[in-house]
């Protein structure tokens, strides 16, 4: 009879060990998608970052792509005014010697 209870007892206690196991395991599983359902939502928030980054990239490279276009466009206009300014510079130059030629004949 000793041995029967004393089996009986042994088997409780095996139970009992067992239970607090399952119970804490339950608990760490718990945890566990606890904090995987935090980390699913940092990742998606970094994916939404990073696609938000990468849109804003390639608007800034629309943009500079168009200074750089407005860039050569007014290096080429102003090109253009110098040497427009050039002709404008001989030709007064050329009218004043002519103007003084002239100014020298009617005295």
């Amino acid at each position: 009879l000793g041995t029967l209870a004393a089996l009986r007892m042994k088997h409780n206690n095996t139970m009992s060990d067992l239970g607090e196991q399952i119970d804490s395991l339950n608990g760490n599983k718990v945890k566990s998608e606890k904090d995987k359902a935090g980390l699913e939502l940092d990742l998606r928030d970094a994916r939404l970052d990073l696609e938000d980054a990468v849109k804003g990239k390639a608007e800034l490279d629309k943009q500079g792509k168009l200074l750089q276009a407005a860039i050569v466009d007014s290096n080429t206009r102003l090109d253009e005014m110098a040497r427009a300014l050039n002709e404008a510079e001989s030709t007064k130059k050329r009218l004043q010697v002519e103007n003084q030629d002239l100014n020298r004949q009617i005295e």
